[in-house]
């Protein structure tokens, strides 16, 4: 049985990755004054097309209700419900499945009730409408999960400040952007994750650290050694794949960050979470490896499920392996490389806050009519390589349900309940399930599994791709 403890109200903005370069220091001071005005709950996740951040409705609207940029979107007002599994099992260290996922959603979603959901290293946090609020926590009782009213919610101290809830609008967009998929596409993406967590006693250590990493990726690297700056890269996928058969990688130079051309929409998968018992940060192992290198004073205030064991031989191995003809096997071992970062100015603040290529292609086979476009890349890893190690799917869900009209239209996670439910039950639904963590943002659903379990993932997935519930 899952205990609920409930946070305090929450809103949320959508910044268009393409845009992030604009915002950094707004950025930067949102995360730094989040201990202090979002202590309860604190979410920044980033991907290839957007940064989405959830903090206190105060916080939020201190730092951005004041700006007039069409593509950058406030949400409000949200609920959230902080979930414990109750299991004291001291043989699993950190949040490497939710099982709580699908039988909190289910419920929910059958009463018609939108969700947002995060996972972190510690715990998970589920979202829903402040208009739902009462009615979800009458749910959870009536199911037989304890809810902590002691928590309930304080009333923001500036209602009258509140922004409705606003719909993305992709007509409205002055800037140049990439257009949204005509249905919703599965990106597998290239680098293997790792979960980590901070404990509250020593997140004073890394605040900065990870504070700069979550805003400027590539200048927190290249501030690192030399040596350990080789042990990460990046790599641009090409092609647009089935999901079957191959892909061609371009090599990046490796060593050196200066000189990079460096896209904002290749910017690594990045999730951070905060609330009062720690921090938790998601992103590309690689990366964390060179972050907190092995044998570093920083590496035993780490907590970890042992990912970042790795030699560091192996991961210099890894991105230094010359290109060559690259197959995917129909073994369930994916692949494994670092992905890149963006680009922007330093902050003039003082910190205040306590917180923490192959030269042989292959052809892709044709696309069905309303097939999924599933986007693979990268190369084999062994399989001892994958041990603990996520793998996540990126859904692009912009301009999914448009046709609807008014409020669904651009915005699906927003107005369309269900979504979290049906993918974790149709990954749940098979003689050996598939345990999977979770990512929500306005317009993309990031779906975390075991690195073994991608491949039959992408396959349930794909089996969907004309089903009614996409659209």
């Amino acid at each position: 049985m899952s205990d609920i403890d409930i946070t305090d109200p929450v809103a949320i903005v959508h910044i268009p990755i393409h845009l992030i370069h604009v915002y950094t220091t707004k950025i930067y001071w949102t995360i730094d004054r989040a201990s202090e005005e979002s202590p309860r709950f604190f979410n920044l996740t980033s991907n290839r097309i957007e940064m989405a951040i959830f903090g206190s409705l105060d916080l939020i609207m201190q730092e951005w209700s004041s700006l007039s940029d069409p593509d950058v979107l406030i949400n409000a007002s949200w609920r959230v419900f902080e979930i414990s599994s109750g299991d004291d099992d001291d043989d699993d260290v950190g949040n490497y499945d939710s099982p709580h996922l699908r039988h909190v959603s289910a419920p929910l979603a059958r009463a018609g009730i939108s969700i947002l959901y995060q996972s972190s290293y510690f715990t998970d946090f589920l979202l829903v409408k402040a208009d739902d609020f009462e009615k979800a926590a009458t749910i959870f009782a009536e199911q037989g999960w304890h809810v902590d009213h002691d928590s309930l919610p304080t009333p923001p101290r500036r209602r009258s400040q509140l922004l409705s809830p606003l719909s993305p609008s992709f007509a409205t967009t002055t800037r140049s952007s990439p257009p949204p998929p005509a249905q919703p596409e599965i990106t597998v993406l290239s680098s293997p994750l790792a979960f980590v967590g901070f404990s509250r006693s020593v997140e004073d250590r890394f605040s900065e650290k990870i504070r700069k990493f979550l805003v400027w990726p590539e200048r927190a690297l290249s501030s690192l050694p030399i040596a350990h700056q080789a042990s990460w890269s990046r790599t641009t996928t090409l092609d647009h794949l089935d999901g079957n058969e191959n892909v061609d990688g371009e090599r990046a130079p490796v060593g050196t960050m200066d000189g990079l051309d460096l896209s904002v929409s290749e910017r690594p998968f990045i999730s951070y979470t905060r609330n009062e018992d720690g921090a938790s940060l998601v992103t590309e192992i690689g990366i964390l490896r060179v972050m907190f290198p092995k044998g570093g004073e920083d590496e035993i205030h780490l907590q970890s499920g042992g990912e970042l064991g790795g030699s560091d031989g192996n991961v210099v191995q890894d991105t230094g392996a010359r290109w060559g003809d690259i197959s995917i096997s129909p073994s369930d071992s994916e692949a494994d490389f670092e992905v890149g970062v963006g680009d922007d100015e330093n902050p003039s603040q003082e910190s205040h806050s306590r917180l923490v290529s192959s030269d042989k292609t292959f052809p892709s086979p044709p696309l069905e009519s309303g097939q999924i476009p599933i986007r693979w890349s990268g190369r084999e890893v062994r399989k001892s390589d994958e041990e603990g190690q996520k793998r996540c799917l990126q859904l692009d869900l912009r301009g999914v349900g448009m046709s609807d009209g008014g409020e669904t239209g651009g915005a699906y996670h927003l107005d369309k309940s269900g979504l979290v439910t049906r993918f974790s039950d149709l990954l749940t639904s098979t003689t050996h399930p598939i345990r999977m963590l979770y990512s929500s943002t306005f317009h993309t659903a990031n779906i975390l599994v075991e690195a073994r379990d991608v491949k039959k993932a992408k396959r349930l997935l794909e089996r969907r791709r004309k089903s009614p519930e996409w659209v």
